[in-house]
């Protein structure tokens, strides 16, 4: 057996914290020595450097939020980014983000979300990678260029009675595109809801079909919801998928822009825009550029408004929790008021 080297150990004081390196010999000791001292210097150090993005988020709500938020802001502040945000970057190290990485998952986000809950993820990536930079943990922010998704500005506003029609004249000529559309447009639910339905979310309770939504935003977002009879759904096996695409597999958000881009496509047709020999549709287009997925759920919680359904069912239903209302998960007593939204629909 070999004689085993004797190592050379040097330390040294950085900012009142005491240091140790090691190496084979004097010089490699003294290299070692000088190359820790600039890594302090430019703040990364070994445990920095390797900071995940989950961990710094709770140091940054616990030591910068708490402080200046009330009890209630703060639970909903947490909320929000350990539902949106940690279930994507929470593994991840912070200096291994990258601005497109959050402008995609903003981009994303939009699609599913209010114009304001994006914005307050936004401002909060801002903080969170603002933050730690002002610690030494980033050289720069992957946040401070962020932009909010351009559509996000037409999510709130209902239909108008005649894209209401049109809207349904070419979701029937749209195949699972013009089905997800109409699923869409009379059950009121976020595009990321519809994207796991099956065969064993629906329930027959009074003669009523009643869907159950498995919805992750809110507790109050695990709810049911009433299937009018305009809705004429195929059978389905328990663990069959409602909505899917050519392959079989569950929409994603890519397949449910597509969707939308081909309802939207049939729409302008419907109202009288003219088509190229290459199948083009022909400017100017009839559709409003303010009409986006989003919209068929203020839509729905407008025609619930028409038909005299209650503030509280209607939250209930689309799993709101700005109501006293909405603030319980569904249970069996609001069963009948499910089934009274449902008998709504048969006056519309």
């Amino acid at each position: 057996m070999g004689i085993q080297q004797k190592r050379i150990r040097k330390s040294f004081i950085f900012e009142g914290e005491r240091y140790w390196v090691s190496g084979k010999s004097e010089l490699d000791a003294e290299i070692k020595k000088h190359d820790k001292i600039k890594e302090l210097e430019k703040g990364l150090s070994s445990k920095e450097s390797g900071m995940l993005f989950g961990t710094w988020m709770e140091t940054w709500l616990r030591v910068y939020k708490s402080q200046t938020m009330n009890q209630r802001s703060l639970n909903n502040l947490t909320s929000m980014l350990q539902k949106s945000v940690a279930p994507v970057f929470g593994g991840t190290k912070l200096r291994k983000i990258k601005t497109i990485d959050l402008q995609v998952f903003l981009n994303d986000l939009a699609e599913d979300k209010s114009y304001s809950y994006v914005q307050k993820v936004k401002n909060s990536l801002e903080g969170i990678f603002g933050v730690a930079v002002d610690n030494g943990l980033l050289y720069v922010s992957p946040a401070q260029r962020l932009t909010m998704p351009s559509a996000d500005e037409g999510h709130r506003r209902a239909l108008t009675q005649e894209e209401r029609e049109t809207f349904l004249r070419a979701c029937d000529k749209c195949g699972m595109a013009g089905l997800w559309g109409k699923v869409m447009f009379y059950t009121g639910m976020r595009p990321a809801e519809s994207s796991d339905i099956r065969g064993s979310d629906f329930e027959i309770v009074d003669g009523q079909t009643l869907l159950h939504v498995k919805g992750t935003k809110t507790d109050a977002a695990d709810r049911f919801v009433p299937i009018p009879s305009q809705l004429e759904l195929p059978a389905l096996k328990p663990n069959e998928l409602l909505l899917h695409t050519e392959s079989g597999k569950p929409m994603t958000t890519t397949s449910r822009r597509r969707a939308w881009d081909r309802i939207i496509r049939q729409m302008n047709i419907e109202m009288g825009c003219k088509v190229s020999p290459h199948g083009k549709v022909i400017p100017p287009y009839k559709v409003a550029d303010d009409l986006v997925p989003y919209c068929l759920r203020h839509n729905y919680a407008t025609m619930l408004q028409e038909n005299g359904v209650d503030i509280g069912a209607a939250a209930a239903v689309m799993g709101h929790t700005s109501t006293a209302t909405t603030s319980r998960v569904y249970t069996h007593q609001n069963l009948q008021t499910v089934l009274r939204v449902g008998e709504s629909f048969k006056r519309l």
